[in-house]
C-alpha cells in the first residue's frame, strides 16, 4: 500500500491557523479583511481529531487579541502558529470573547440593528457544550450555528 501525503508550502513569516471546522475558512477570511494577502487555504482534510477540517495559512499575517477571539467564534479549537524565519515561534489557541462588537448579524428580523445602522453587541453564553449567543439589543439567544452572517 503506497501511502499519500499532502504537502502545502511553507511560508517564511505570518500566521497559520489549523483545526478550523470543515466549511468555516471562508469567514474567517472574511472577519479578518483578508484580502491582499497570500494565502494558502486548505479545504476538507482528513483530521484524526475532527474528521475534517480547514487550515488557512497567512503570509505576513500579525493576529491582534481581538483578531483570535474572532477566529474562535467560528473555530473555538483552533490552533494559531506564528512563523517567523520558516519557525513556529509562538503556539496560541483561539479565546472566546465575553462579548462580540459588530462581527456578526443578529438572526432576529426584528431586532434594531437590522433596520439601522447600528453595530451589534453578543455576550457570549455557554451551556452543556452549545454556544449561545445573546444580543444586547432584542435580548434574544441565538445558538451560535444560526447567526451565520458575517457583517462587512
Amino acid at each position: 500500500m503506497i501511502k499519500q501525503t499532502l504537502s502545502v508550502s511553507a511560508i517564511h513569516n505570518g500566521s497559520v491557523i489549523d483545526h478550523i471546522p470543515s466549511g468555516e475558512v471562508l469567514k474567517l477570511i472574511s472577519i479578518l479583511k483578508l484580502s491582499e494577502e497570500r494565502l494558502y487555504l486548505g479545504l476538507n482534510l482528513p483530521s484524526k481529531r475532527m474528521g475534517k477540517k480547514d487550515l488557512l495559512k497567512v503570509h505576513n499575517l500579525s493576529l491582534s487579541e481581538s483578531d483570535l477571539q474572532h477566529i474562535a467564534i467560528f473555530a473555538p479549537k483552533a490552533t494559531i502558529n506564528i512563523i517567523q524565519d520558516y519557525q513556529i515561534i509562538k503556539k496560541l489557541k483561539a479565546t472566546l470573547p465575553s462579548v462580540i462588537h459588530g462581527v456578526l448579524k443578529c438572526p432576529n428580523e426584528n431586532c434594531i440593528t437590522r433596520h439601522t445602522p447600528t453595530k451589534t453587541r453578543f455576550h457570549v453564553k455557554s451551556h452543556k457544550e452549545k454556544l449561545y449567543l445573546s444580543c444586547d439589543y432584542c435580548n434574544k439567544d441565538h445558538l451560535k450555528d444560526t447567526v451565520r452572517e458575517v457583517s462587512l
